[in-house]
């Protein structure tokens, strides 16, 4: 095969996953500008990696952008063949959610080295795409699910869990920008974010419970889906840290009824923080069992292990400080720490995968 029906054929099957390394690094930058620790020593170094995810990450959406779009474009029917894949389908929600995680980052790290105007601008487009895409894809995965009649339960697998998880990201974009938004404008976001927070997290105990059954009865994932599982622990961690965000910004909103929703949002974002403990406790041992029998093989569904850490990291951290609690910091600062060495990790197998060209196989 020549270079260039070689780069044609990566280009007509571009992996609609990719965009989990953008949300993957860009899930970082907030994490490490919240100086897990709290050491003053590290802070300075803490936010110049930030900035470098950020900036990292906004490139990589960039980049891979080019290729995504090009696909709709040149090969529209392979693109909605694979949106209506009960596996590939659930995968494209990778693209608006890295929109949205680029948001929140550009709202905490951007700020470090952006200039006011251009954050602001960042931060708006990404979220409004991010937002407009989120919901959109979500939509039509679930509407090609239901009217596909060959979708078996063994077919169910973790990456379902990203169209909920993407949904429930939209309130953190959105409650970034009620600060920077006229007064009137106040009030709908903040509705909006406990819209979608509802729509997607109540989706995700559908696909959740749906999931546990197909675990349950059916033989285990392959190898290559195993990253997969992971991913529940996104909705969990986002799911909380957004409770802990809607606490914190609703006191116009809710006025009097604030007394009684934040310690019940802490109450609920624990309750999620101890689901998260749970889950982790499930899949860890399950990777560790797969990677002991034969290897997970490399595919772009890898950085499925890092968004999800992340999101339950930075859901530890902010229990630390609203409970103010040297536990919760504590644990908080080796998840991050454990979250940087498996993006290390990730990164160069992914670097490795693109030289040997495994990169691009899909399976």
């Amino acid at each position: 095969m020549s270079v260039q029906n070689s780069r044609q054929e990566i280009l007509r099957t571009f992996h609609p996953g990719w965009f989990g390394a953008v949300m993957g690094t860009a899930i970082l930058a907030p994490i490490l500008s919240l100086n897990p620790a709290g050491l003053v020593a590290l802070k300075p170094v803490l936010q110049a990696a930030a900035v470098g995810f950020h900036l990292f990450a906004l490139i990589l959406l960039i980049g891979l952008l080019i290729p995504n779009v090009y696909r709709w474009i040149v090969y529209p029917q392979e693109s909605l063949q694979d949106l209506k894949h009960p596996v590939f389908g659930a995968m494209f929600a990778t693209l608006p959610a890295g929109f949205l995680v680029l948001a929140s980052a550009t709202a905490s790290a951007g700020k470090l080295w952006l200039p006011p105007s251009v954050s602001t601008s960042l931060l708006i487009i990404l979220s409004g795409i991010g937002t407009v895409l989120g919901f959109a894809f979500s939509v039509a995965f679930t509407y090609f699910l239901f009217l596909n009649p060959e979708v078996r339960k063994d077919q169910a697998n973790g990456a379902w869990f990203i169209p909920p998880v993407t949904n429930i990201i939209i309130p953190l974009a959105l409650l970034s920008l009620i600060p920077l938004a006229p007064e009137s404008f106040h009030n709908p976001l903040y509705a909006l974010s406990i819209a979608f927070w509802g729509a997607g997290f109540f989706l995700f105990l559908m696909v959740a419970a749906i999931l546990y059954e197909r675990l349950i009865f059916h033989s285990q994932p392959p190898a290559g889906m195993i990253p997969s599982l992971w991913v529940g622990l996104g909705p969990l961690g986002v799911g909380g840290l957004v409770l802990l965000r809607l606490a914190q910004a609703g006191t116009s909103f809710l006025s009097e009824a604030m007394a009684v929703f934040l310690p019940l949002a802490s109450a609920a974002a624990l309750a999620l923080w101890g689901l998260g403990i749970w889950w982790l406790g499930v899949v860890l041992p399950i990777t560790l069992r797969v990677e002991k029998q034969g290897g997970i093989p490399y595919s772009p569904g890898w950085w499925g292990y890092i968004f999800p850490s992340g999101a339950f990291t930075a859901l530890t951290l902010s229990l630390a400080r609203t409970l103010q609690s040297a536990f919760f910091e504590t644990l908080g600062a080796l998840f991050a720490l454990g979250l940087l060495l498996l993006w290390i990790r990730v990164f160069w197998n992914t670097l490795k995968a693109i030289q040997k060209g495994i990169a691009w196989k899909r399976g």
